[in-house]
């Protein structure tokens, strides 16, 4: 297999110097080069990037935005180089790893190869750089601006095994025929993930799994899907989770689930190593599944994600099964700028029926923006100072609602990588869920992007930009 390494331009905030080191070791040994190294696998090109330099230099996407300048392809040698640049906006404090950093000045020579590692290539990747037209992005990533492309998913990765429709007044001993029998990848980070990858975003998956068969078919599919997953740990003690999910004549699901599967047994440990080198965007998709990760457990986990300004914080839910109400959780819903939990969810929570009415009771909690999902009926959005409720896009058959809500986010948060509004947004997730409920399976309705965009375009026109 080729292997994929990466060489980081490093401009100083005044744009005068860039940032080489000095090589210890071969190759290139004593010569300047650029920072940079190893794409590991599981790991998407950016987040490598990024890991890279802050393990190189102490410098992290609090200090710098990396855009990816160019890829040179040695065919002879089997390897891709993937070329960065960035520029910082404050003077910056570095931390050297083995080899020592400089500040060489942009008028060096870069040709010489006496001093510079690449046999000239250095000059020509300089060339490049000082050309690309930097923005002015602020202290970090975003700057307050649209976020990147990167998007991190956190939770659930298993099997499920689907049956359907199921006609439960029919279910008795011995054997009863099915129209759809299915073996599908799930869990609600995965399908949010591969939602996301299908619609253009550069996905990372933050999840466990058993060491074992079916641990090894979700890293297969992952690694087929493009989604990185270096966060994504293996326990040799846990099996994965494998879901029967039953699915009546109106499309609604029962799960079979096991209690002591991968799915439950996620905890804070197994996510805190990946919140450093996140993406702009963090999505935490499943609040109340796994026992671990207590309402405390979880608040400091929102609070590592939103250390990095400017980072996004959107969160899911499922059913509270401790009898957690609303007060409960202020204490992490302050870090969380948008939530997706659905009538019945928030009900759960507020004790109140009217889902407006949960809407703003989510906002006063601290929440920067709820988004109450409705199936069928499409979803109500309230930022605090308005509350909008947008329809669902129309399918003629409703054939299975798993994964809806996870295609809703993905097709939510696209939207705010594209500087949608929020009712934009929102009608892309419409988009998106409509297309996986017309199959069995959590994605496999999801086909690709232009079917959901084409349907998104068909709701903006028809409510009005």
């Amino acid at each position: 297999m080729a292997k994929t390494y990466n060489c980081i331009v490093v401009l100083n905030k005044d744009k005068t110097a860039a940032l080489f080191c000095l090589r210890r070791n071969d190759p290139y040994k004593g010569l300047y080069n650029f920072v940079g190294g190893k794409v590991e696998p599981g790991e998407t090109s950016e987040t490598a990037a990024y890991r890279e330099l802050e393990e190189e230099t102490g410098l992290t996407g609090q200090e710098i935005r990396l855009f990816r300048l160019m890829d040179l392809r040695y065919y002879r040698q089997g390897f891709t180089l993937e070329i960065y640049v960035g520029m910082l906006q404050a003077d910056a404090v570095l931390r050297e790893e083995k080899n020592p950093l400089f500040w060489l000045p942009l008028t060096e020579d870069f040709t010489d190869r006496a001093r510079f590692a690449g046999e000239q290539n250095i000059a020509h990747i300089m060339n490049a750089a000082l050309e690309y037209p930097l923005p002015d992005t602020g202290s970090l990533h975003t700057g307050g601006k649209r976020p990147d492309n990167r998007v991190t998913v956190i939770r659930a990765a298993i099997l499920d095994v689907s049956a359907g429709p199921v006609d439960f007044a029919s279910l008795r001993a011995g054997s009863l025929p099915m129209r759809d029998i299915t073996l599908s990848y799930g869990g609600d980070a995965l399908n949010e993930a591969v939602i996301l990858k299908r619609l253009g975003s550069d996905v990372e998956l933050v999840s466990k799994t058993g060491a074992d068969r079916a641990g090894d078919q979700i890293l297969e599919f992952l690694r087929a899907e493009g989604i990185g997953h270096r966060g994504v740990s293996r326990d040799p003690a846990l099996r994965t989770s494998v879901n029967i999910v039953l699915v009546d004549r109106r499309g609604e699901r029962y799960f079979l689930t096991s209690p002591e599967g991968s799915l439950r047994r996620l905890e804070a440990k197994d996510i805190l190593p990946f919140l450093d080198t996140a993406a702009d965007i963090v999505s935490f998709t499943g609040m109340f599944v796994s026992p671990l990760l207590t309402i405390p457990a979880m608040t400091g986990i929102f609070e590592r994600i939103r250390r990095v300004p400017g980072r996004i914080l959107a969160a899911d839910m499922t059913k509270a099964k401790r009898g957690e109400r609303l007060q409960d959780l202020e204490p992490m819903l302050r870090y969380v700028d948008y939530i997706f939990p659905n009538e019945a969810e928030i009900a759960l929570l507020t004790g109140v029926e009217d889902p407006r009415k949960n809407a703003e009771l989510l906002v006063r909690a601290g929440v920067r923006c709820a988004v109450i999902k409705r199936g069928g009926k499409g979803c109500l959005v309230c930022d605090g100072d308005t509350l909008e409720e947008i329809p669902a896009y129309p399918v003629s058959s409703a054939v299975d609602s798993t994964g809806a809500g996870d295609a809703f986010v993905a097709g939510f948060l696209r939207g705010l990588q594209s500087g949608y509004t929020a009712r934009e947004c929102a009608v892309l997730g419409n988009a998106a869920a409509s297309c996986v409920v017309e199959c069995m399976g959590a994605t496999e309705g999801f086909r690709s992007a232009e079917q959901a965009y084409k349907r998104f375009e068909e709701m903006r026109a028809r409510l009005g930009k």
